[in-house]
């Protein structure tokens, strides 16, 4: 009385269509994401241990010291972003506020 179902077909794929393969259209060339590694992010190194040092610093009873250690991880932080924004999305600067993806030849004034 139940519905047959085949377990092999996709829902929404239509007849014939092959199913992607795992990992295609990945290039070869691609560093692994554990090649990524720690040095790669130096801000996220620098922001742990400015947010530890804060969290020391407040058990010592060292208030002041604490904010600003924490002032300080949260910039770093934020650095880290920005230089992982950078790097995911491959830019360079070019003038004041203008940022461009490396490769991009369309008037360039180097």
């Amino acid at each position: 009385m139940g519905l047959k179902t085949d377990p092999t077909e996709q829902r929404g794929a239509q007849a014939g269509a092959e199913a992607p393969v795992a990992g295609e259209g990945l290039r070869r060339d691609d560093p692994a994401p554990e090649a990524a590694g720690v040095f790669k992010q130096p801000w996220l190194v620098v922001a742990c241990l400015l947010l530890a040092a804060s969290v020391v610093m407040l058990l010592l009873s060292h208030a002041d010291a604490a904010f600003v250690c924490a002032a300080l991880g949260v910039s770093a932080w934020f650095w880290n972003v920005r230089a992982d924004l950078k790097r995911k999305h491959d830019l360079k600067k070019r003038g004041g506020r203008n940022w461009v993806q490396r490769g991009d030849d369309g008037d360039e004034e180097d």
